[in-house]
């Protein structure tokens, strides 16, 4: 370590408007506290400080409900998200052996072209 590195930082001055804007911006985009610190050169502890932590935990919910409105979005054009936010959302889940009977349904009617039944499938 340098002699420069050893010396204590300067208290940074409080934040303006601007600063406040730029700390809501950073935690809409899920920055965690340390990284907004490491941005606007200042301690942790600057940021929990009801003034300022107000911000970041305003931009944080401002992004988490932004996300939510994209993922609503692609819901009504992709199944696998429609399906996705049903699980998570509303508790749904896939009926429990689906997939065997899926997957026998299939394995039957593979035999059936391989014996020549063109694919029925047994009743």
């Amino acid at each position: 370590m340098t002699e420069e590195s050893k010396k204590p930082k300067k208290p940074r001055k409080p934040f303006d408007a601007e600063d406040c804007r730029q700390i809501r911006e950073l935690a809409r985009i899920q920055c965690t506290l340390n990284e907004i610190a490491a941005v606007m050169g200042c301690s942790i502890d600057m940021l929990k400080n009801p003034k300022y932590r107000y911000h970041w935990q305003e931009g944080r919910l401002e992004g988490q409900s932004s996300l939510r409105r994209m993922q609503w979005k692609q819901a009504e054009t992709s199944a696998s998200m429609a399906i996705w936010l049903g699980k998570v959302c509303l508790g749904q889940k896939e009926p429990q052996g689906s997939a065997d009977k899926l997957k026998g349904t299939i394995i039957e009617y593979f035999e059936g072209l391989r014996e020549g039944t063109k694919g029925q499938t047994k009743s």
